[in-house]
């Protein structure tokens, strides 16, 4: 039988039909259409009906204050613990029942966010308990974030360049070849053998430690600005060209020189070097001010990464609020991989209001975009059904698109899935 019973004048009817099918909607089962099923009788199966209901809803209106007919449900109801009465007109109650606050419905247009449905939507609840649908939704919400606490969800920005591990200093005139010419005894001032054997090692002793010192100086001083000789235009072409071959130390100053000039690409790179500790010491501080610089000067990479440095409080106190603002920049700005963060972030409500179907929105632009985080987390949604209608094919078919692209969550993903890539 069903949960909940509602008790009203036939000239009601109109109304009750789409109060109850709101409420089945919320997954109670509802008994408010009086057909008669052959051999039983009106009485029978309204008796019936409500002595099996959980709850049992009393419609006030004009019409139902003068049926004894709902006066002697609402009676049972109340009897019983179980009754929630709500107004249809602005009528008096009968005196028995107005002791009960009833959900004022009178201007209801059948809108889910109405105040008066809330509050009878919630008297339902403490009567008969949570819903199978609502219970169905919080388990399936828990088994999502189960879902996503599984997967790391923050994709890290970086510049779209190899990322070497070795950090060499830069090449300096010490590093040159030795010359093949020698100093012949002719050339040399007259010295004893004994002598010249002891200049020699003196000789050979200065020029070690002085490259000690060098080297040690090297390494303990920050480096700045060397004489790379290269045309106007062209330090950050060579700067990158000397990141690619982990050659830092060179690429660092014609990075700040392709800065100066208002490179805001130049600004991202300087921000990552030190961000990651790419010949100069890791400051995080640093980097911020770098990526801060990058983003006034509308580079989208710069954007996104300050984005980050927010999200994961680097260098800044970490703020979500404000990483969705940079992450919103930048992919406005085309930043794919912003796109897939910002998606993340609609999807957790960090920073901003949870919103599955925005978070479906941006995680759609980075996928079409062509990045594979945006690939998997679209494939999530459509598995999950948050934000989409719930369709294992398009779910199977995105995480394919993502493994295709060597996303490893998509991977590990099919495979429990048990499809083939």
């Amino acid at each position: 039988m069903a949960d909940i019973f509602i008790s009203y004048a036939s000239e009601d009817r109109p109304g009750v039909e789409p109060l109850a099918r709101a409420i089945e909607d919320r997954g109670w089962s509802v008994w408010w259409d009086r057909k008669i099923p052959p051999g039983k009788t009106f009485s029978q199966v309204i008796e019936e009906a409500l002595s099996a209901a959980k709850c049992v809803i009393v419609i006030w209106s004009n019409a139902s204050v003068k049926s004894d007919w709902v006066q002697n449900e609402a009676a049972e109801g109340a009897r019983r613990s179980i009754l929630v009465p709500a107004l249809f007109d602005d009528v008096q109650i009968p005196f028995e029942f107005r002791r009960i606050q009833a959900a004022d419905l009178i201007d209801w247009k059948a809108e889910t966010d109405h105040p008066g449905f809330t509050i009878l939507i919630g008297a339902i609840s403490e009567i008969v308990g949570p819903s199978q649908l609502k219970v169905k939704k919080a388990e399936e919400k828990r088994a999502h974030e189960e879902r996503i606490r599984e997967q790391e969800v923050k994709t890290e920005i970086k510049p779209d360049k190899p990322e070497p591990v070795e950090v060499r200093p830069p090449e300096t005139e010490s590093d040159a070849k030795p010359t093949n010419e020698t100093i012949t005894s002719e050339q040399a001032s007259p010295k004893s053998p004994k002598t010249s054997n002891t200049l020699k090692l003196g000789i050979l002793a200065a020029v070690a430690v002085l490259l000690m010192v060098g080297i040690w100086q090297w390494f303990s001083q920050p480096q700045t600005e060397t004489s790379v000789a290269v045309k106007p235009g062209e330090a950050l072409a060579k700067g990158t060209e000397y990141y690619n071959a982990a050659k830092y130390g060179m690429a660092l100053p014609l990075f700040q020189q392709s800065a100066k000039q208002g490179s805001g690409e130049a600004m991202t790179y300087l921000g990552y070097m030190y961000e990651a500790g790419l010949g100069v010491k890791r400051d995080y501080a640093e980097a911020v001010r770098w990526y801060r610089k990058a983003a006034d000067a509308g580079d989208a990479t710069g954007m996104a990464n300050l984005g980050y440095m927010y999200q994961m409080g680097r260098g800044v106190t970490g703020d979500y609020t404000e990483a969705a603002r940079w992450y919103r920049k930048a992919a406005d700005a085309g930043d794919t991989r912003a796109m897939a963060n910002l998606g993340h972030m609609y999807r957790d409500g960090s920073g901003i209001k949870r919103d599955y179907a925005e978070a479906v929105r941006w995680y759609r632009k980075a996928a079409n975009a062509g990045n594979a985080a945006g690939m998997s987390s679209l494939g999530g949604m459509y598995r999950d059904g948050f934000g989409v209608t719930k369709d294992y094919n398009a779910a199977v078919s995105w995480y394919r698109k993502a493994a295709d692209a060597g996303d490893d969550y998509a991977i590990k993903r099919l495979n429990e899935l048990g499809e083939k890539r």
